[in-house]
Formats: C-alpha cells, structure tokens, sequence
C-alpha cells in the first residue's frame, strides 16, 4: 500500500500496531511526498515524489472523478437524453459527406453496432459508447433511405415555358402581387411518367384572382432555385429539394385561371378562404399579422414591420411554432377545465383533466392543419402531443425526455429538418427553459417551507414578481439559447430582445392567441368580427413595441460565424442542458474557444454570384463596390449581412467603380484587373488584360490563345451552374498568386444539386 503525505500531514502509529495519519488542509499541493514505511529507528523520512508520479496521482483522481460523474449520469437515465443528439450527428454527417455512400453500407455498419454493443451490455461504458456510435451510423443510414425516397426533379436549365397546373397555394403580397404554388401534371413541364412537379410562380399586380383549386396556366420564366448566396451560406436549393420544389420564376404577363380541380386539397382551399376572410374583416396589416398567426400566411406583412420584428427578437412571434401551440392547446384545455368545474358531479367523479388535455390535444391537431402543417408546426405539434399525453398518462407533461423523444420523432419523420434553423431555435429555447426550471424546481423542493404572512398588497406583489421574474428569466434563458443559432443563419442578434419581449409577449398570450382561438370558435355564428378586430387592435401593440425597440437599438449584425465557432457552442450548449450531474459545467469551457473563434472569420476579396451578373469587391473600412448598384438585390442584402465593414458610425461608400461600356465591365483592385462581359464581342482583349474574367453565358475553350502563366481566372455559365458561387481570398500582397478560391459546391454531385452538372433539361 502507497500512501501520499503533504507537509502538514503527520503518520503515527495507532496502540493496534496500525499506522493512522492526520490530515489537515494546506495551501500547498505542489509538494507531495510519499510515506516509505518503518525502520529500527522509526519513521523513514518522507522524499518528495518525482514530477511523473505527482501527475499521474492527479490524473488518477481526476480519472476517478469522472468516472464517478458519468456513474451519476447513467444513474439518473441521461444516456437517452443523448440519443437525439448521436442522431443529429448522422443525419448531419451525411449531408457532409463529399459523394453518396454505398447503398446500405451506413445500415450494415449500425447492425454492426448494435450486436458488439449487445455483447459488451455487462461493461455499461463501452455499451453506452457502442450505442452511440449504433445511433450515429443509424441516423446516417436513415437520412439516405429519405433521400432516396425522394423523387423531386429539378430543372437544370433557366427556360421560358408554359406552365400549367392546379394552385395548391396562393399568397397575396404587400404589394399586390400573388406568389401561387401550382402543381403540373400536363405540358412540356410535366415529367413522363404523369407524377406532378411542383413551382412557385409570381403573377405581378392586377391579374386574374386564381383561389385555391383552380386551373393557372401562363408563359412564365423559370429556373432552379438557387444555391448558396456564398461558399458555407444557406443552400435555397437544398431546402426546396427536399420541399419538393422543382422551379420558381415569374409569368411574362397575365396567367389564365379557368375550372377548378378536384385533386386539390379541400384543407388548402379552407386555409385560402380564411385568409381571404380575415383581410376582410380587418383589413390592413393589423389583418395580415392576424393571417399569419392563425394559417399561417404571412404575406399581408409588410417588409419594414418584419424587419422591425427581426430587429427586435419578436420575428418568432410570426412564426407559428411551440409557443403559438402551447397557447392555443393550453388555453382550450383550461377553458374546458373551467366548464367541467361548473358541473361538480362530474368534475369530482371523472378525470376531467385527462379530458381537457384530450380536448386541448384536438384544438392543436385542428390548428396544425389549419396553419399548412409547415416542418415548425408539425414539430410544435409534436411536442404539445408528447406533453399532453403525458397528462393523460398520469406522467410529468414537461420533462427534457420529452423533449429528447420529440426530437427524436421528427428526426425519423423528416431528418433533413435537422439543418433548418426553425429545428434548431425551437429545440435549444425549450431544452435550456427546460433545464433551467428543473434547476429551479429541485432547488426550491429542498428549501424548507415557510409561511409567508402579509395582505392582499404584499401577495399581490409577490404574484407580479414571480410572473414578471418569471417572463424575464424565460425570455433571457430563450435568447440565449436561441441567440448562437441566429447568428450563426442570419448572421445577427437581438441586443434588445429581452426588452422587447418583456414589453410584448404578455400581449401575446394574454390577448393576441386567446382572441385567435375565440374567433375561429365564432367563425361559425358570424360572429368572428369582433375577436378579430380586438386581436388586431392587440397585434398593433406588439408592432409599436417592435418598432420602438427597433429604433432604439442597434442592428445587431454579428456577420458570418464559422462553422468551428457554431460547432463548439451548440456542443457547450447540449452539455449544459442535458447534462444531469456536475459535468454540465465542462460547457462552459466551450464557450471560450467559441468565441474566439468566431473571430478568426476572414472577409473575401471578390464575392462573384452563381450566375455571374453580380460581383461585389468588400473591403473591411467601406461599403463593397458592386458591378450593378441596383440588380441582384436579394443576393446584395446577403453578401453585406455576411460581411460587414468593421465600422460603428456610419459606413463611407467605396470610391473604387466598375466602368462599363456596351461590351463588358472592368474594374481594378489592388492591382488586379476585374472583368465581367456583356458579350463575347472584345473576349479577345479582355482574356489579355483580365486577371480575373466572368461571363454569364458559355465560354468553350475561352482564353486559350493566352499563354498559361498569363491566362484569368475564368468563370463562366458552365463553371458557375457547377461550382456555385465563388468568394476570392487574396494573397498576402494581394497578388492572385497564392489566392484562396473558394466554390459554393464541392465534391461529387448529391441528390439535391445534381441538376446543376447536367447540361440540358
């Protein structure tokens, strides 16, 4: 037996002959000795043990700790908190992956998994650690069978086309145009086999009214959507290929509408005749927010109030998602436990309160169908059926496992979701409030019970400062929680939120869902008018605190976030809240390097867009040069929030000009000569003074005639339909020689953008 002495610990010999030392505390740990035994003299004289010795000691403790923790975690069932997250792991990794994997290889890897797991049941850490990796290769193996499944048929090609089709969908814009989503089955669109595709066209201002279920037909100009805006930005295409979205564009004049169509969903044409009925009866935008929050069409919103609401952390409200469900679920199970409370013979001898939450239950199924079953309503209404039937169950209705089982139901049923934003805010806020009120609970469970005394003024005020403490906390924790995600996708924050939230969200639940549910219950009486106007009336509310907090705060911008950065703050985020023993403080040591890293993003040179009609020269000190001042604005708006300049007041406009002529565009940067052609008329000269050359439209063998070691870099229509749009980092001396090209898409084709390497339809 070794035993480890420090300098102010004594050994003595105990009357059984046993040794016994005392220990006491001591401020120095850096010199520990060890006790080498006994003599015909006494006691050896302890030596100070060797620099290995003394770490490997204190590695041993820790090793000892750590065990003992995890021993907690498996104690206290925290292995299933984590399935959800070895999944997202898979589904993540497979979207990563550089080319499409052998079929069913991730599948035969999981089973593999699974049986070495199965034999290593009696040993629980390498078990625990097999089943992750089971999971991990599982989610892999799901994601490729959903993909599979998936037979969407992009167009390869921009085209002039006529289409024709049923209308599945119609928003009617704030500025009068209507965006139909419109499935074709017959034509030069259609697909052989008579399976329908489905495009999202805009009819301008002043045409025909096609509802829902009728017959659209019109030339129109159509193209795949788009990539990412910039290499690492938000891939619209992949979105829309899993949405099953072959196309958008816009028609070249007015559509044609004639009989309706039978194959239509009747629930879309009801969701279209709501909408239509809530702007009449409120018209304006008080009308629109009201659309948007009870079926979910947000087009009567004019673009200032959303970004007003973007601004000030009050855009979730627009978005029907957990806490609308919560509402309008909660608020039908209590007003049906305030009715069976009118009846005490039924209230005292049944479980009335099962009633209600299958009650409130069906008011959630009844409004996920309303509001189109967007991905963040079906999860929401996920979440509310797990916590409802739990009540119904005798069970806890808000736990994190029901969270975790959540999660993991709308991982099988869509694991694509997995990369929205809308999975990833929703899932973080209800985790982390989840997390923070259980803390709280265990926390006032073990506080010995008082009896407060006071009147009816000291109780009313401890009822206002746990409601307001408590809306606080709440719009804190959420903001937190949900605040790397925001930055990491739209590359902002909201400074002010909690502010905003504090002032609005009472509003919100209170008045604004509340009034909602009593005017759909109205709405068969003819008697909707008046809870919706006063839901109006509530939603103006909101929109002045969102315009308020809007003006007084900055924008927020944060500008693009690494993928290292977002990796290491959602990993210190999942320890933090799914963690059940001390071990959730190791997340905080990944905040740190998150941080940091979220500085290391470095700004490109040049930004050139995926059809190459828009390039933009950034500089840290001023606004970018742009080659059209007034074209590209979507793909402009994004480039500017992904990089900002770094300045506080006020942002000089750059000097530095494209100069045009009827042939091509040019413009120099550090030496570097830009040219974008209109024609391929002066392609000549200009593969001689370029250094870098792009061309919306094919340049076959371009600048051969061109030395190599002279030849641009040279993007054209072929290079850019494949590679996507390009961001430039320059050398040190700002030179092309040891520049960085980066490309939107890399590696072999997948499933969601393998339109772009085809040539032709």
């Amino acid at each position: 037996m070794r035993v480890f002495l420090k300098p102010d610990q004594n050994v003595t010999e105990s009357p059984d002959g046993d040794l016994a030392w005392s220990v006491e505390s001591s401020n120095d740990s850096s010199q520990i000795t060890e006790w080498q035994g006994w003599n015909d003299s006494g006691l050896i004289a302890p030596e100070p043990l060797p620099l290995r010795s003394r770490f490997g000691h204190r590695l041993s403790i820790a090793g000892a700790t750590l065990s003992r923790q995890l021993q907690i975690e498996v104690d206290r069932g925290a292995g299933f908190l984590w399935a959800p997250v070895c999944l997202a792991v898979g589904i993540a990794g497979y979207f990563q992956l550089p080319r499409e994997p052998w079929p069913w290889a991730f599948e035969v890897l999981a089973l593999a998994f699974m049986v070495v797991a199965f034999v290593s049941r009696n040993r629980p850490m390498l078990h625990a650690a097999l089943m992750g990796c089971m999971l991990v290769a599982a989610g892999a193996g799901l994601t490729r069978l959903h993909t599979a499944a998936n037979d969407t048929k992009m167009l390869e090609r921009p085209r002039i086309a006529t289409i024709a089709g049923a209308v599945l969908q119609r928003e009617m814009r704030a500025n009068g145009s209507v965006r139909y989503r419109i499935a074709v089955t017959e034509g030069e669109l259609a697909r052989p086999d008579g399976s329908q595709r489905i495009f999202r066209v805009t009819a301008r201002a002043g045409g025909p009214d096609a509802p829902v279920g009728s017959r659209l037909e019109g030339l129109a100009r159509l193209s795949a959507p788009s990539g990412p805006a910039y290499p690492g930005g938000y891939d619209f295409a992949f979105s829309a290929w899993f949405d099953g979205l072959s196309g958008s564009g816009f028609f070249l004049g007015a559509p044609t509408a004639t009989r309706p169509v039978e194959a239509v969903s009747s629930i879309q044409a009801v969701r279209d005749g709501l909408a239509s009925l809530i702007r009449q009866s409120v018209p304006g935008e008080g009308g629109g927010i009201a659309a948007a929050l009870i079926v979910g069409d947000r087009s009567g919103i004019s673009a200032p109030t959303t970004e007003a609401l973007r601004r000030s952390g009050l855009a979730h409200i627009l978005a029907i998602s957990g806490l609308h469900m919560a509402l309008v679920s909660l608020t039908a199970m209590g007003g049906l436990r305030a009715v069976f409370a009118l009846f005490p013979q039924i209230a005292l001898r049944y479980p009335v309160k099962k009633w209600a939450a299958a009650g409130g239950l069906a008011a959630a199924t009844i409004y996920l169908t309303l509001s189109g079953m967007a991905v963040s309503t079906q999860r929401a209404w996920i979440m509310v059926a797990i916590m409802l039937g739990a009540i119904m169950l005798d069970r806890k209705a808000l736990t994190m496992r029901n969270v975790a089982l959540a999660a993991l139901v709308v991982m099988l049923v869509s694991p694509s979701a997995i990369l929205s934003a809308g999975f990833q805010m929703s899932f973080a806020a209800v985790a982390a409030l989840v997390a923070v009120y259980e803390g709280l609970n265990r926390r006032n469970a073990a506080r010995p019970k008082t009896f407060r005394k006071g009147g009816l003024i000291a109780g009313t005020g401890r009822v206002l400062r746990r409601d307001v403490g408590g809306l606080a906390l709440t719009s804190l924790v959420a903001g937190l929680a949900t605040g790397i995600f925001a930055a990491y996708h739209f590359q902002r924050v909201a400074p002010l939120g909690l502010l905003a939230n504090l002032a609005a969200m009472p509003v919100v639940s209170f008045a604004v869902m509340p009034l909602a549910l009593l005017s759909m219950l109205a709405l068969p009486f003819g008697l909707q008018d008046w809870p919706l106007a006063a839901m109006a009336w509530s939603t103006e509310w909101v929109v002045a605190v969102a315009n308020s907090v809007s003006d007084m705060g900055p924008q927020g911008i944060t500008g693009r976030i690494p993928v290292s950065s977002f990796i290491c703050a959602t990993a210190g985020l999942l320890i933090m809240t799914l963690a059940r023993s001390k071990l959730k403080l190791f997340g905080l040591a990944f905040l740190l390097p998150a941080v940091l890293l979220a500085q290391t993003t470095k700004m490109p040179a040049i930004l050139i867009s995926e059809d190459g009609r828009q390039i933009a020269i950034l500089s840290e000190s001023t606004e970018p040069s742009l080659l059209r001042e007034r074209g590209s604005r979507f793909i402009t708006e994004i480039w500017q929030t992904a990089y900002p300049p770094n300045q506080a007041d006020g942002t000089p406009h750059s000097s530095l000009r494209f100069q045009c002529d009827a042939d091509a565009c040019s413009a120099t940067v550090n030496g570097l000569q830009i040219v974008s052609l209109k024609t391929s008329a002066s392609l000549w000269t200009d593969c001689q003074i370029a250094d870098i050359l792009v061309a919306p439209f094919r340049l076959p063998d371009a600048c051969n005639h061109v030395p190599v070691a002279e030849r641009p870099l040279v993007f054209d229509e072929t290079s850019l339909r494949s590679g996507g749009s390009v961001a430039i980092h320059l050398g040190a001396d700002g030179s092309l020689s040891d520049a960085t090209v980066e490309r939107a898409v890399i590696g072999s084709p997948r499933p969601w953008n393998r339109h772009r390497f085809h040539s032709n339809q």
